[in-house]
């Protein structure tokens, strides 16, 4: 039913997430098991958020959500606009069907914010690129960086070779207190997998 769904998805993966037995059962769940798709609640965490909107009776002031929307990571449960289908096993296909709902999504919440509150500093960040691409590599970082700023910073240069995530998260809150971002090196990290020899470390690399 939903409501198990939910509560396995809430409960069972938020416990499990840090361990590696959380990749195990979600194998086992999504290839032998087929449970609902309704398990990847987080895929629309956009929508859930909405919708808590929409019902929420608390008083939306001075408030900073951070949301993460898993779409168009895998598993694509949703078409171009937004439908809920079947599990799309071919990447390239559900990956472009998913990145297509995604800017949908971003589209129907910055309406919604710039409704309830014009004055809202929103970004939009992702957080690594497409998962068939070599995370070693440059194109791994190519990411997408959306932002409306607040009237008080609607006059910087928000340059994304500047902005990066943390530095991104930092003009949010500065802004929001109506102050000037105060801003840390611009610095990127790739980190190794449990394959490989380095597993454990990180390098920096320069992707500018």
């Amino acid at each position: 039913t939903e409501t198990f769904n939910n509560l396995f998805q809430t409960i069972f993966f938020k416990f499990f997430k840090p361990s590696p037995f959380d990749e195990i059962v979600r194998g086992i769940s999504t290839n032998f098991l087929k449970i609902n798709s309704d398990v990847f609640i987080v895929n629309d965490a956009v929508g859930k958020f909405l919708e808590y909107l929409e019902y929420s009776e608390k008083e939306q002031k001075n408030t900073f959500y951070l949301i993460h929307h898993m779409s168009p990571h895998p598993p694509f449960i949703y078409d171009k606009n937004c439908s809920k289908i079947n599990e799309i096993i071919d990447f390239k296909v559900g990956y472009e069907k998913a990145y297509k709902c995604a800017l949908i999504k971003i589209g129907n919440l910055s309406k919604f914010i710039n409704k309830k509150d014009p004055n809202a500093f929103i970004v939009f960040l992702g957080d690594h690129g497409a998962s068939n691409i070599d995370h070693k590599i440059a194109d791994r970082f190519k990411v997408i960086t959306l932002v409306k700023p607040n009237s008080y910073c609607k006059n910087f240069n928000f340059n994304k070779t500047i902005y990066n995530t943390v530095n991104m998260l930092r003009a949010a809150i500065f802004c929001s207190a109506h102050e000037t971002p105060s801003l840390v090196e611009n610095k990127n990290y790739i980190g190794y997998y449990e394959d490989e020899e380095n597993y454990g470390a990180i390098k920096e690399i320069n992707i500018n």
